[in-house]
Parts: C-alpha cells; structure tokens; sequence
C-alpha cells in the first residue's frame, strides 16, 4: 500500500515516551508516554515493559510522569495531577490495586525527585503556589468581584518562559516520608530556587548543591555543596571544589565519589563554557575532572518538536562503582558514552546516527529513549551492548507517512570553517523551492533526527536545508564561543555559506529560496533581511530584532558586559548595532511574523517591532499573534491546535511567495 504525505494534522496522533526507568533487577522498565487527550491537550499516562510484553498502567485523562521504582521492586512512584489543580505523589503497587497517594502536598509545582536508597523517604523539590493565587482564593474573588492582587517583586529572576510569573514563589527542597504522608523543608537557602541533590548511599544525608549567592543572576558561578540532614535540615558546607556550577550529582554505590556535571562559569554567562564530568569525594576534599582535556560538553541543548527535553545530564554509575554512563551529544547526534573513574578516554557504546536519550542502568541492561532520522521517539532496551526491545507507539502511524531522510553534507565556510548541513529532499526531480531552517539559542544544535516541522514543509514540495553553524555547541568550545558579543558575523557567514550550498543543488531552483527561524534563528532571519534581498521570502518566528529591549524584558537578563559588552543603559552602542531593526532600511523580503503573547524568553514586542517597521516600509509582511496562554515554546509544547495552525501558516506563506 503506497505511503501518504505527512501532514500537520498527524501531530495529534504522535506518541512521545520518556524517562524509561528499569526495575532494580532490570527484569521490567517503567515509562510514561505522551499524547494528546480528547480536549486539546496532552495526557500522559505510566507503560510498562515486562518479559518482551508491554502494557499500560494507568489510564484518563491526567499528567502521570516521572516514573521512579521503589528500591525494593515493589511498587512504582510517579507523580500526578489527577486531583488538580494539586499535584500528588503516588505509588502503584506492582502485586496489582489503585495507585494511591503518599503525600498531601499543597497547591504547587512538584520538580524533579529521587527516592532515598533504602526506599523510607523521596527527597523534592516544590514550590508552594501563594496563598492569595491557589484556586481557592481566585473562586473567592469571583464571589466578591475583587480583583486579582498584585505581585511585588524584589528579585531580577521572577518568570521564566514555560513556567510563567512566579514572582517571589521559589522552589525549596523537601524530604517527603511516604508512611505518613508528610514532608518537611529541608532547604530554602537558593535565592533562585535551583538546588542539585542527590542520595548518600545508606540514605543519611543527602549532597546538595545551589548557588549561594544573594543575586545568582549577577554571579551565576557561586554554587556551594553541602550535606543535609534529612530530618532537621541541618547543613554541613562542604571544601575542595572549584567555582563553578555544579548539577547532575550522583553518588557512587559505594560511597567514595559523587560524580557531578562541571561549568567554570566566571566569564560566561550564557551557557557557553562546556560541561566537564566530574568527581569529588566529599569526606577528602578530593576533586578530579573525568573529562579534562577533551573538547566534549555534557549539556548540550538538543533541538526538536517531537521529543521531552532532557532537563539536565543522566550521571549513572555502574554497580561496581568503577565506571560512569552518559549521554554526549556531538556532531548532530546523541550517544551513550561511559568512563572509568581514573579517567581517560571515554567509551563510545553506540555511533549511530539517532539521538539516545538515556533513562536508566540495571546491570547489563540500559534503557533509551531512540528518535533516529526517520522515526520517532521509541523506548529501547540495549542488553550487553545489543538492543533487545524496541516499543512500536507510532508504528501505526509510520506505516502510512512517507518520511524524508536527511542527506548528511559538511559545508565549507569562511576560513575553512566546516559546518555541518542536513537536505530533506521531497519526492520527484524538481527544480524545488528550498528553505533554510535556522535554529535557536544559539547555543544548542540540531540532530539529524526526526523533526515534523521540517517533514512537513519537505512533504509539500520543498527542499529543506538545515545545519549548525557557528554557536551551535557539540562541536567544541571555541566553535559554541566565538560568536560571544558578535551575532551576525561569523554565524551569518555560516548561513550564507549553507544557503549557496542549498542554491547549488541540482534539483533546487536558485531564485526560490526562503530562511526561516526561531528565537535565535530569528534575529538570523532579520539580520539577513535587513542586510541581503536573496531570499524570495522569509519567516520571522519567536525572533530577537531589538537587543537594546530584550535585555531588559526578558526572563534571561542581559548582564551588563557578559555575554554583550556594555548595557542598555550605559555604552548601548554595541547592542544597538547588532540589533537586526537598526538594518532594517533597506529591507525588501516579504515575512511573515510568528510570536506569543506569553512568550517571556523573546518578548512579543520583539515581533511587534519586526512587523511594525516592515509594514511601514510596503514591505509584504503578515503577522500571526498567538494568544497569552502560549509561550516561546509553542512550536514544541504548545496546544495542539496552535502547533497546527503555525505549521500551516507556514505553508500558507510558501504557497504564496516561494
């Protein structure tokens, strides 16, 4: 039966695992799996894989995530929404029953969590919602008529795009004791609410790590390690390590290290230093970088619209305590990776072209996440080296679409300058459309994997081009850092380089190619169509166009002479120059402007200003204004709905310019 194209409407039929979390004996491996419900919104509900069979745990249409096995193997621990608008710990007992509750957490946001290794406690981490702003007090308000209060704010960081305006609400770290469905805080010295933690292996204390400082925007390197008692909160500070930051902590089974992801952060504030793994014991002092010497980073932003974003690096240290598995993301795919701790070279497990996502160690058995260039996200389970199971949620699916594969090409820039590029090219010979996809950050990269954004414009017709250049991270330190301070220089040589590549293909038309791009990617797409006319039409999505007014009003604040020299209000010079509006005189290319109202990392007024000065020009410009309630990751976690109509406004412009 012959294969149809994609479409955007197939989004509603994804199926999105994640966090594959292998019983203690590694006999079975627990995961939740992400789709969207019957009411425009996304359910997540528990699998689990047992003995080659895999079947579903829970059921409606709530969020149940996070997955974790109690030490014993006899039940599971998630968390869940299903009694909003609180959220719960619950356990579900593997002899079979309801899952019930063991905590009785207020109204708040649950983070991330662990279960102490003799399985009495789970140390968390929450933020408790303010009194005046939990749902009871907003229906008293509605009976009243009074209006909601307002937020005073004493703190640079008080949003952050995704989470929303949480004020002066912080995240604290509790310790939650399951038998009596109690907790008590632990810690709340974070100014910001960022803590690392993780278990000693006889469950007494517990290693935390935050940044001590009483502005952590200004000083981001100031993290301090401490032990905490888990029943009176008392702290022990810790000695022997470097500034820096300090996250992913993890300690050996058998106690003599705590293995951790490493940043020097005193001259880089914008997440450009790579990530070092590390160990410390903490009883010594004695501190060694794993990794040092090599130009590897740990915590590389991966981009795309059909996975769950890793929210920090996987340290898992194997039963022995002699060696340490990771993920490294380098050259536009993500493998699994281990290394002893003397140190040394690090083993590569896999090479394949495909983005391992790892989840869980149980003996010789891992458990992945695996999206590869022409499938999606799938549970797999590798067994002494070899994959031994392989979920099939989008099977179904699959077996209809046609999907584009990427063609792999390494494009010379200025210099010498190699910068990796992916074609996805339609079917049939062309001449075709093309359109350069730029992506954000601009310190993440993308992958050669599964991207149904990309799919879809390749689906109808159009060559689409997309690759890394210079301030992607995964290709080394100095390639992510030469861009500091200087947008449009060196990246921009980069994208004009793969756009001449892309014009140079046989079966593209070189007098219809277009550039699109988010967040980062969009002050590309306005840097280039206030300096160049080649482009037949663009797309400014979720952009940066006034760095001058970004740095003021967005949930990342610009330091003043970190990542740019100078500051808004005090030698704006620079910013001012390398804000893509300031070019916009002799701008020509017809663009259509993406942006959110709730957007809280590029603020709408960023794609206010792009739509405004190119109107005002003639220039043929059409602006889509999504509404408050989505964020500057729409395009990945945004409604359903809303993530279709863009894709197929996207279209839509094609259609009519390219």
């Amino acid at each position: 039966m012959a294969k149809r194209p994609i479409s955007p409407e197939d989004l509603l039929r994804i199926q999105v695992p994640s966090d594959p979390q292998l019983s203690p004996d590694g006999s079975m491996a627990v995961f939740s799996i992400k789709a969207v419900g019957d009411r425009n919104s996304y359910v997540s509900n528990l699998w689990l894989f047992r003995y080659g069979e895999v079947r579903q745990l829970t059921f409606g249409d709530s969020s149940d995530s996070s997955p974790r096995w109690n030490p014993d193997g006899t039940g599971i621990n998630f968390v869940s929404n299903r009694h909003k608008p609180k959220s719960q710990f619950l356990r579900l007992p593997l002899q079979g029953g309801e899952a019930f509750e063991i905590s009785d957490l207020p109204e708040g946001s649950i983070g991330r969590y662990e279960c102490s290794p003799d399985g009495a406690k789970i140390a968390f981490l929450f933020r408790e919602r303010e009194s005046a702003r939990a749902k009871e007090a907003e229906e008293e308000r509605e009976k009243t008529g009074l209006s909601e209060p307002p937020r005073v704010i004493e703190t640079l960081q008080w949003r952050m795009d995704g989470d929303g305006v949480f004020g002066g609400e912080r995240f604290k770290l509790c310790v939650l004791d399951p038998s009596a469905k109690k907790h008590i805080v632990v810690c709340d010295k974070a100014k910001d609410g960022e803590y690392a933690f993780c278990w000693t292996p006889d469950s007494s204390r517990l290693l935390v790590g935050f940044n001590s400082s009483d502005n952590p925007t200004m000083e981001p390197w100031q993290d301090e390690l401490f032990f905490v008692d888990p029943c009176t909160g008392e702290m022990d500070p810790l000695k022997g390590y470097p500034i820096g930051n300090k996250s992913s902590l993890s300690f050996s089974p058998d106690g003599a290290w705590a293995a951790m992801a490493y940043a020097d952060r005193t001259e880089d504030n914008f997440g450009t230093k790579n990530a070092s793994l590390c160990v410390y014991n903490p009883l010594s002092g004695k501190w060694k970088n794993l990794t040092e010497g090599s130009d590897y980073d740990l915590q590389v932003w991966t981009l795309s619209d059909v996975k769950e974003p890793a929210s920090e690096a996987q340290l898992l240290w194997s039963k022995d305590s002699q060696s340490i598995h990771f993920n490294l993301s380098l050259e536009g795919a993500t493998q699994l990776c281990k290394i002893g701790i003397a140190g040394g070279d690090i083993e590569f497990l896999t090479k394949e072209a495909a983005e391992l996502s790892l989840g869980s160690i149980a003996g010789e058995r891992i458990a992945v996440v695996n999206p590869t260039p022409t499938s999606l996200p799938e549970v797999l389970i590798v067994e002494n080296g070899e994959p031994a199971w392989r979920s099939e949620f989008n099977k179904e699916l699959l077996d209809e679409i046609e999907i584009a594969e990427p063609e792999e090409h390494w494009v010379e820039s200025e210099d010498g300058t190699k910068v990796q590029t992916w074609v996805l090219k339609p079917r049939g010979d062309g001449p075709f459309p093309a359109a350069i996809e730029v992506h954000g950050g601009p310190h993440g990269m993308y992958t050669c994997c599964f991207f149904i954004e990309m799919q879809v414009l390749a689906a109808n017709g159009y060559v689409v081009v997309f690759s890394n250049p210079r301030g992607s991270t995964g290709y080394g330190e100095e390639f992510a850092r030469c861009i500091m301070g200087d947008w449009g220089n060196k990246d921009w040589a980069d994208v004009q380089a793969v756009t001449r590549f892309c014009k140079s293909l046989p079966y593209v038309d070189p007098a219809r190619v277009a550039i699109m791009g988010g967040s980062y990617g969009g002050y590309i797409v306005n840097w280039a169509i206030g300096h160049t006319d080649e482009y037949k039409c663009a797309i400014s999505d979720r952009s940066v166009s006034n760095l001058l007014s970004k740095s003021g009003n967005s949930d990342y604040t610009f330091v003043p002479n970190g990542n740019w020299p100078g500051a808004a209000y005090d030698d704006w010079e620079m910013l001012w120059d390398k804000s893509p509006v300031k070019h916009f005189g002799n701008a020509k290319t017809p663009t259509l402007v993406i942006h959110s109202e709730g957007d809280l990392r590029c603020n709408v007024e960023q794609g206010d200003q792009v739509y405004t000065f190119l109107k005002m020009k003639g220039v043929p410009t059409r602006y889509v204004r999504y509404p408050a309630s989505t964020s500057h990751g729409l395009s990945r976690s945004g409604p359903p709905d809303l993530r279709i109509h863009r894709m197929n406004e996207q279209l839509r412009w094609f259609s009519e310019y390219l």
